[in-house]
């Protein structure tokens, strides 16, 4: 086998755009969306972080201090546990008494 340096990716084209260059731009396009989504895993992380930090410490504020910014202990206790585990949606209507025909079913 010869050793073809214009059909094997190492020469540069006529109009000056090579693969080396290519693939340096794929490499950068590449690169940059890796930093894009490593930044917003690092927001969201840094907002749950807040988040639990801000719970923590208003279960310890007294509950005049919560009334002040009209908060009950309960409703914290809600928050805090939202904090905690992820929320899922709980659908308020009963299916089985919805009027099938209505939604195609």
């Amino acid at each position: 086998m010869q050793f073809l340096p214009l059909s094997s990716g190492l020469g540069w084209q006529a109009n000056g755009s090579g693969t080396w260059s290519r693939r340096l731009r794929h490499l950068g396009f590449h690169a940059g969306r890796l930093r894009d989504r490593l930044g917003q895993r690092l927001g969201r992380a840094f907002r749950a972080w807040a988040a639990q930090r801000l719970a923590r410490e208003m279960q310890c504020w007294p509950d005049e201090r919560l009334s002040d910014i009209g908060l009950t202990r309960a409703e914290l206790v809600a928050a805090v546990e939202g904090v905690r585990r992820p929320f899922q949606w709980v659908p308020v209507h009963d299916a089985a008494k919805m009027d099938p025909v209505r939604f195609g079913s």
